[in-house]
């Protein structure tokens, strides 16, 4: 009957990872799709997975009827969710939240999801108690998170990949919802096996180093940051569309079982905490590698464009996916697992992972914010590959100690990536003749100016030409045509800026106001510094 509980959780990881996806959707018709959302989203779900396994880190008397009653929870969660999106779609439900400013739509989107996450980040260390015992949470323990991590990628697979657009958003939903359902009803028949008389005397809890909680939550924190670079990395060479993102998360997942299931294996013969400082080193030294053969394996970040159609084009993502964030990722999914099985509980496999993965899922929260709002915007793509290779490596010290494994290794890993030093490698491809002459970094992506010899143009991830002053003539008559349709034009609004010569238009018709909407605001620097001789100087008007 056990065989069945592991099934279970694999159906679970797929229903929790197809429904993130479909809430990513749903939120982008209430937030609009844009940075901010996708951060709200992840950070939603993360906290609840958080807290939810933290909360849940007391050992259960009945755990897989715990489990089953969870899974039965977050399928009607998950129902409620869509409803609720439903509602807040509305026209009625769109002007309070326009009236009521960002913040109560950021707050009516997270708690939307949090009560459901909160149900699924409970399920795993209620599980770990059922199937594993302190002893054996590293290595089963590890073995279910990997099982479950899969289920995920399933899970996204499905849902990235068309399903939706097959069946519709909301039959999407029950599919989901329909996952975690089954396997809450298939836990509730399997029930609890008997359990054996508690001990006479309770032996005191373990006091596990605070290192641990660091190195987990330190973990969570670059994995995901690192997440956040990749993903715009791979924009700079990908048609920005969902398949693109899907295939570069399903990757991902598929990376971090693969390092969970390697970790089980490898603490059955070797000490957790040289496990996790080891893997660490590896994670480290990895992601800068994966800098460099992401460069060499698209010749210096030429297009990677459509072939000979979708499957074609999905498969190559996923092997270029693989052979570059996936060794790093690899090494780091090997962490969580083994700072379990360090953990030095003696009653319950539930408390070590409901302690660590809450630790390690704060983290990823703080991660996916700070990587996208903070490090590209400051330091840029390149330096944030750099801060979180040292970062692993720092961590490795941190959890590994004197005893546990040799300095001089964490010396060489660092040594090693300063010689890669990812700051050399290209941000944009450059073909013969032309000259980059300016770089912005931001959470919308990468904006360069590139003069080709006869144009100067304005880029947003490398290959989307927003305008350039060789069509500055055609540019200014796209904005002057709707002008002239109006007799006497008063006030003006321009969706999307881009080098802003369209927009210029109104200054020629002495237009009183004008207003333009930009969402990248490196673009408007951009035209600003860059196209002010073309554009009239638009961004230094007082109107």
């Amino acid at each position: 009957m056990t065989v069945l509980l592991w099934l279970c959780f694999a159906l679970s990881g797929a229903g929790a990872l197809a429904l993130e996806l479909l809430w990513m959707r749903s939120a982008g018709l209430v937030l609009g799709t844009t940075a901010e959302t996708a951060a709200t989203v992840v950070a939603g779900y993360f906290a609840g997975l958080g807290l939810g396994g933290f909360l849940a880190r007391h050992a259960p008397r009945a755990p897989v009827r715990r489990y089953g009653r969870l899974e039965l929870a977050v399928a009607a969660g998950a129902i409620g969710s869509y409803g609720v999106f439903r509602l807040l779609s509305t026209d009625a439900a769109q002007h309070a939240l326009a009236a009521s400013g960002p913040g109560a739509r950021v707050a009516v989107v997270g708690l939307t999801i949090f009560p459901v996450t909160l149900g699924l980040g409970a399920t795993l260390p209620t599980l770990s108690h059922a199937l594993a015992t302190a002893e054996t949470v590293g290595r089963r323990g590890g073995s279910l998170y990997a099982l479950n991590t899969v289920g995920g990628a399933c899970g996204i697979a499905v849902m990235g990949f068309g399903l939706p657009a097959a069946i519709g958003v909301r039959t999407s939903y029950l599919a989901a919802a329909s996952a975690n359902a089954l396997a809450g009803l298939v836990a509730l028949w399997v029930g609890d096996a008997p359990q054996p008389p508690p001990p006479p005397a309770a032996t005191p809890k373990a006091r596990p180093s605070r290192l641990l909680w660091l190195t987990a939550a330190g973990t969570g924190l670059v994995g995901i940051g690192l997440e956040i670079l990749w993903t715009a990395f791979f924009a700079q060479v990908l048609h920005n569309s969902v398949y693109s993102f899907a295939a570069v998360s399903l990757v991902f997942l598929l990376a971090i079982a693969t390092g969970a299931g390697l970790s089980a294996a490898l603490l059955r013969s070797a000490a957790p905490t040289r496990v996790a400082a080891v893997s660490l080193v590896v994670a480290g030294v990895a992601s800068i590698m994966g800098v460099w053969s992401f460069v060499y394996w698209t010749d210096g970040l030429r297009y990677f464009g459509m072939e000979s159609g979708l499957p074609e084009y999905i498969g190559r993502i996923v092997a270029l996916a693989a052979v570059t964030a996936g060794p790093g990722t690899v090494a780091a999914g090997a962490v969580l697992p083994a700072l379990w099985a360090a953990f030095g509980e003696r009653e319950s496999a539930a408390r070590p992972v409901g302690e660590l993965t809450a630790a390690n899922l704060a983290g990823g929260v703080v991660g996916a914010v700070a990587a996208a709002f903070v490090i590209l915007p400051s330091i840029g793509l390149r330096s944030g590959f750099l801060v979180a290779a040292v970062a692993y490596v720092v961590l490795a010290e941190i959890v590994g100690g004197r005893d546990a494994w040799p300095r001089p290794v964490a010396y060489a890993a660092l040594l090693t990536i300063v010689l890669l030093d990812p700051l050399r490698a290209p941000l944009t491809h450059l073909n013969s003749g032309e000259t980059l002459r300016a770089t912005a970094e931001g959470a919308s992506g990468i904006v360069t100016v590139v003069d080709t010899g006869e144009d100067l143009q304005l880029r947003l991830d490398d290959y989307y030409v927003l305008g350039g002053s060789a069509a500055d003539v055609n540019e200014r008559r796209q904005g002057l045509v709707p002008l002239l349709l109006h007799p006497a034009p008063q006030r003006v609004a321009f969706i999307g800026m881009a080098t802003g010569i369209s927009a210029s238009a109104a200054a020629a018709l002495n237009t009183a106001d004008t207003t333009v909407i930009e969402v990248v605001p490196q673009v408007a620097s951009m035209a600003r510094t860059h196209f002010a001789p073309w554009n009239a100087r638009l961004l230094d008007r007082a109107d």
